[in-house]
């Protein structure tokens, strides 16, 4: 019995090598420009999606391989476009827009040599992320990464409260972020908003022993400080 190999297969891979060469080519141009990081929505993607129809987990799945390799050879810049081509393709996976925001507001970020380019990447890097929630508005990932950046990377703890509390309310997410937003009431100097909140986090997750240690241990800490500030007033 011999076998038959589907016609379209060999098209199929042919059209994901092209469009990879193409995208790998616009990151060297992007380069060249100066401009590494910019990403861009190319002109002619949504014909792309048509012409590789099933083929766009194959052909995102490859790229993304490619950004692995450019990240081990320290070459982060090229890898911004490939993202880009990555999201197109699968916009909604939200691990590849997770992935594409955190190499931005992480990595780039950290490697950047003005606070000038610092704070570009970082912007970059919450837009990307907020773009990915156009295509995924009910997960809490997202979410919770746009938080994470204003909280550690900006030190905006208002905007990340506001992020936190909008990832909080999707089934799913993880306890830890609930007390990052007392974390982070209280990095504000809002020692109050904390105590509060500590008191809203006593009453969820009720059977967790180590959520509810760790909401007690606080609240006591809390408590403290609010006493020492009022008696030095």
């Amino acid at each position: 019995m011999s076998l038959r190999i589907n016609p379209r297969i060999p098209v199929g891979i042919g059209i994901v090598l092209f469009f990879f060469f193409l995208f790998y080519l616009q990151g060297q141009i992007l380069s060249f420009r100066g401009v590494p990081g910019r990403l861009l929505v190319k002109p002619g993607e949504f014909a792309v999606l048509v012409a590789m129809g099933g083929l766009r987990g194959v052909a995102a799945d490859l790229l993304y391989l490619k950004t692995d390799e450019l990240w081990q050879q320290g070459k982060w810049e090229q890898m911004l476009p490939l993202y880009r081509a990555i999201t197109v393709l699968q916009p909604n996976y939200p691990e590849y827009w997770s992935a594409a925001g955190f190499h931005l507001a992480w990595d780039l970020s950290f490697s950047a040599k003005t606070n000038e380019e610092r704070l570009k990447y970082l912007n970059q890097g919450i837009e990307f992320l907020k773009e990915g929630l156009s295509y995924n508005p009910d997960i809490y990932k997202l979410y919770f990464e746009i938080a994470f950046i204003y909280d550690q990377k900006f030190k905006d703890y208002d905007e990340a409260v506001k992020w936190y509390r909008k990832a909080v309310k999707f089934p799913g997410h993880p306890v830890f972020i609930d007390r990052l937003i007392a974390h982070s009431l209280k990095k504000k100097g809002d020692l109050e908003g904390a105590y509060q909140e500590w008191l809203r986090l006593r009453k969820v997750y009720p059977d967790d022993d180590y959520h509810q240690k760790i909401v007690e241990r606080h609240l006591r800490i809390i408590e403290e400080e609010i006493k020492s500030v009022k008696k030095e007033k």
